[in-house]
């Protein structure tokens, strides 16, 4: 088996510099980063993997618009398989279902979900349903209306969450995986949280019992205890992201919390601060799901929109958007600590890191 894993990083395409989805090939055992290649792709903010194709949401102002590329298993590079517009606006993150049948995606402009087809030979079919989801908050300049962030499916895949940043509330689903529908959650068809919070990113525990939410507007993580039979959540804490009088120590700095991680082997949470610029990172009760004492990291540089962890738990890999660089940190397993940098790379305004070996 090959030692080199692989790094596919979305970008925003404002420049003409940045050319879309770039992959660097990655030594698991050093966390040597090396180019390989990029593929142009316009405003690819978020990436997923499905049978060795890579799919990605391409976030336009004026359409939805999911892509498809197949990767070569030997070098890693992109070839571009198709496109489909979708209704909605701003593509922001998506899906694949557990069958690898259809994918689903949220549209943060439109506050939209949409679900699409996958073909069997990896190229995207056809748009079989859309979701509106409605509402606003508290927050005129964010909250106005609906805006769908993100969709995830529970770890059996019978039900699904997706967040909407613009009415604080998590939405919840049952899915029908022969035919790609999703249907509200007769027993629980939303969660709310508090009113301005901004849901963002939403992960389960790898013991599907519990799930954790991060909110952007008021950097907060949501903890839930989840029934993997109803698809219900019940929320058992709330803490605070950032270090205890950030905010008053920084008045003219905002920070807007963005990724949410768990450990593979889900002893440690952790969640990305843009403006505050580090990396918090909760130890996790595996009994109760509750999260414990938060330690800080530096994301080192500006800006951290993403992150991934390696699948041994031994790396973590910063995407700093505003400082155009990715950066590889060692990770102790054990005791969940963010060591040294021990590669980087500059890449143009990066926003998704995925982590990909054959």
């Amino acid at each position: 088996m090959s030692k080199i894993a692989r790094l596919h990083i979305g970008t925003y395409t404002k420049t003409r510099e940045s050319r879309g989805i770039y992959v660097y090939e990655i030594n698991p055992e050093n966390g040597h980063l090396s180019f390989s290649s990029t593929c142009e792709s316009e405003n690819p903010s978020f990436l997923a993997i499905n049978n060795g194709d890579l799919y990605a949401a391409n976030e336009l102002d004026d359409k939805g618009r999911l892509s498809a590329h197949t990767i070569n298993s030997k070098t890693g590079a992109l070839s571009f398989l198709n496109a489909v517009d979708t209704p909605g606006e701003g593509m922001c993150h998506i899906s694949i279902w557990p069958n690898k049948s259809w994918i689903s995606a949220a549209n943060y402009m439109s506050g939209s979900f949409v679900t699409c087809s996958i073909l069997p030979d990896g190229r995207l079919g056809e748009v079989i349903q859309v979701i509106q989801s409605e509402g606003s908050g508290p927050n005129k300049v964010r909250q106005a209306g609906p805006h769908a962030h993100f969709i995830i499916p529970s770890p059996g895949g019978h039900h699904w969450i997706g967040t909407d940043l613009g009415s604080d509330r998590l939405l919840l689903f049952c899915a029908n995986p022969d035919s790609g529908q999703l249907t509200p959650n007769p027993v629980q068809p939303w969660v709310t949280v508090s009113p301005g919070d901004g849901p963002r990113h939403f992960t389960f525990h790898p013991n599907g019992h519990f799930g954790y939410l991060v909110t952007e507007l008021t950097s907060r993580v949501l903890a839930y205890s989840y029934d993997p039979e109803k698809g219900t959540l019940k929320q058992i804490q709330a803490i605070s992201a950032l270090q205890q009088g950030w905010a008053e120590a920084n008045p003219d700095v905002k920070s807007f919390a963005a990724a949410i991680r768990i450990s593979p082997d889900g002893r440690y949470l952790y969640t990305s601060n843009r403006g505050a610029d580090n990396i918090a990172a909760f130890p996790v009760d595996s009994e109760d799901g509750t999260l414990e004492s938060i330690v800080f990291f530096p994301s080192h540089d500006r800006w951290p929109r993403d992150f991934c962890i390696s699948p041994d738990g031994c790396f973590i890999v910063i995407a700093n958007q505003n400082s155009n660089n990715l950066v590889v940190c060692r990770r102790d397993v054990k005791s969940g600590v963010i060591g040294e940098v021990v590669n980087e790379a500059q890449v143009l305004l990066p926003v998704s890191v995925l982590w990909y070996k054959n």
